[in-house]
This record gives C-alpha cells, sequence and structure tokens, in this order.
C-alpha cells in the first residue's frame, strides 16, 4: 500500500442534509477521518446518496497530475454516478488537478455536481457562479462550528486534527500499563512454552477467548482486563476462533468491535499483534473507516508480513473495493483469511 493514497470510505451516519458548498466542506472532515491539508478529495455520489470518499496527496508542482491515482476502476467499483471535488492547498496545485478530474469525470459520463478550492481557511468554487454563494472573493470556512458538524457528532462520527492522528491511535500503551502488558505476556508465554500441557493450555486459552468474545458483544460491556486482552490476542493463532471474531464483526456492532480490536492491538506484545491488528482492519473496513483499516493493516504487516488476513485486507484497500460488496461473513469462512503463527 502506498501513503500517498488512501482508500474509498463508505458514509456511516445518519441522514444529513447536504445542500451548500460549505455544508460539503464541513462533511469532509468526518467522511475522512481527519481534516485534510495538501489533499484532494473525491466525493462520490449515486442517486444523491454519498457511495465513497476518497482522499488522495496533491502531487507537487513538479509531478505530472497522474500522480492522483485516482481511476475510473475506483469509481465504478463505488458505483459512482456524481461526484464532487474538494482540492486542499494553494491554486498553482490544486488547479491542474482538479482539471484533470474533471476531463476523466467527463470521459466517464459522471456528473460533476461541484468543484472546490479551500486555501488558507477560504474556500472557492470553479462551478458555481452566483455571488451571492460564491463570490469572486471566497468565503470562510468554518471548520467544527456549523449544524453538519452537529449533526455528524451526534451520529457518533469524529474527526481528527491531521493524519498522523489516525496513526496515534495504534500506538502501544506505555508506562506502568505496558509494564502490565508485558508480565500478563510472560504469563502467556510460560503457559504455552509448557510442552506437556500445551495442548490443554491452548484449549483453554481458546475458551477463555470465546467468553471474553462473547462478553464483549454485550451492551454496556467494559473493555476487557489486560490478563484477559493478552490472552484473547495470543488465542487467535487458532484460525476457527479468527473466523468467530470475524463473524461477530458482521453479526454486531462493527463500531464496538473497531474498540475491542483497538484496545487489544494497542495492549498486547508485538508478537501477538498482528492478528489482533487485522482484525481491527477488517472491523474499520466494515465500518467504511478506510484510513484506520489502511493504518491497521500497515501495523499488522509490519508485525507479520504474511498475515492472510491483513494480506487480503490490503488488496481490497488497495483496489478500492467497498466493504457493501463483499457478503457478510455468517460462519463460513470466505477468503483465506487466517494469520501463520508469530515467530
Amino acid at each position: 500500500m502506498t501513503p500517498s493514497c488512501e482508500p474509498p470510505t463508505e458514509p456511516d451516519a445518519a441522514d444529513i442534509s447536504l445542500s451548500t458548498p460549505m455544508d460539503l466542506l464541513s462533511a469532509i472532515p468526518y467522511l475522512v477521518g481527519y481534516i485534510p491539508a495538501d489533499s484532494l478529495v473525491l466525493v462520490g455520489l449515486d442517486a444523491k446518496q454519498i457511495t465513497a470518499t476518497l482522499r488522495v496527496d496533491l502531487p507537487r508542482t513538479d509531478q505530472p497530475v497522474t500522480k492522483l491515482r485516482i481511476s475510473p476502476d475506483v469509481l465504478r467499483r463505488n458505483k459512482v454516478e456524481a461526484a464532487v471535488i474538494a482540492g486542499y492547498g494553494p491554486p498553482e496545485r490544486v488547479t491542474r488537478c482538479v482539471d484533470h478530474l474533471r476531463r476523466m469525470l467527463a470521459a466517464q459520463n459522471i456528473e460533476l455536481v461541484d468543484a472546490l478550492r479551500v486555501t488558507d481557511g477560504t474556500f472557492w468554487s470553479y462551478v458555481c457562479q452566483e455571488p451571492a454563494c460564491c463570490p469572486p472573493e471566497g468565503r470562510p470556512v468554518n471548520p467544527g462550528d456549523s449544524p453538519v458538524d452537529a449533526a455528524f457528532t451526534y451520529a457518533g462520527m469524529r474527526a481528527l486534527p491531521h493524519r498522523q492522528a489516525v496513526t496515534a491511535q495504534l500506538e502501544p500503551v506505555k508506562g506502568p500499563t505496558r509494564a502490565a502488558v508485558t508480565r500478563a505476556t510472560n504469563q502467556v508465554r510460560k503457559l504455552l512454552d509448557d510442552t506437556d500441557a500445551m495442548f490443554s493450555a491452548r484449549e483453554t486459552l481458546l475458551d477463555e477467548a470465546r467468553t471474553i468474545l462473547a462478553k464483549a458483544t454485550e451492551a454496556g460491556a467494559p473493555l476487557p482486563e489486560i490478563d484477559q486482552t493478552v490472552r484473547l490476542a495470543a488465542a487467535l493463532t487458532d484460525a476457527k476462533l479468527q473466523t468467530e471474531a470475524m463473524t461477530l464483526v458482521d453479526s454486531h456492532s462493527p463500531h464496538k468491535m473497531v474498540d475491542l480490536w483497538l484496545w487489544v492491538t494497542r495492549h498486547v506484545a508485538p508478537a501477538f499483534r498482528a492478528r489482533p491488528a487485522a482484525l481491527l482492519g477488517f472491523a474499520a473496513w466494515r465500518c467504511g473507516n478506510g484510513v484506520l483499516a489502511t493504518e491497521a493493516v500497515r501495523r499488522s504487516l509490519t508485525d507479520d508480513p504474511h498475515c492472510p488476513l491483513a494480506m487480503v485486507l490490503g488488496r481490497l484497500l488497495d483496489e478500492g473495493v467497498p466493504p457493501s460488496s463483499i457478503p457478510k461473513i455468517t460462519g463460513e469462512l470466505l477468503l483465506p483469511l487466517p494469520c501463520s503463527p508469530a515467530g
């Protein structure tokens, strides 16, 4: 995967009306997951509903606009019939990219609803010529202070301040909590290293893990304790358990499963982290949060470059495959997903 291009995200909010350029610009940070900078964002529409949001880095002025890496294939996969373009950056970098995308949309018979540029807190439209709506001097953007912001917040969505804040969500815990993780990890290793009791130890871990997962799906259930968290992660070497965990993502609230697997990813040692990170990626992808899914997959593959679930998700994200196009897992594994044991 490449850091210059992020996969489409699918909206996951209540029916929020976006009727003006300001409404759309207020919505984009929630659709992307953070406030864009030096970016080009394409919001895809189908019958006036948002189907996907794609963000890419703006190419430098000495780079060709083809570096945008937005392809017609991605737009087709996400059933984009109309689009709004929003460029964030100086005019000399934004305008040529907007022109490139406008030509591509026209070639695909995709309607351009609007094309906007945001520079230093002010926006302009390349399409709207109404001074009352989009005056020549531009209009100020007021992020975080509109009815649209309130509606997205009420729907449980949030916009992080920048891209780095997404990555920071996955950082391992530190201090006394980290010490507790180390102690729990050593206890599990000691249990699994006992050759005479290895089989019974693994069965015990699996039973405990299933109990933890079942409890995690209950309304209002707290996140597991450190010892439980480490034992759950260690048990995920079992392919069947990982399939069961994926089934829970599809049969319960994926947002709740994002919270669980983000917690586990942050509270385990690297040797046990690839599987929960991959499950975090799967849950985030199901939620339509392509940015968090990308970071989770990257973290998983850093710990285990051969983790099949992370590898499959990486391909789906790279190719812009929307989660709605993949059937839910209901107990039968649809993809070769279990991770290889950590070395």
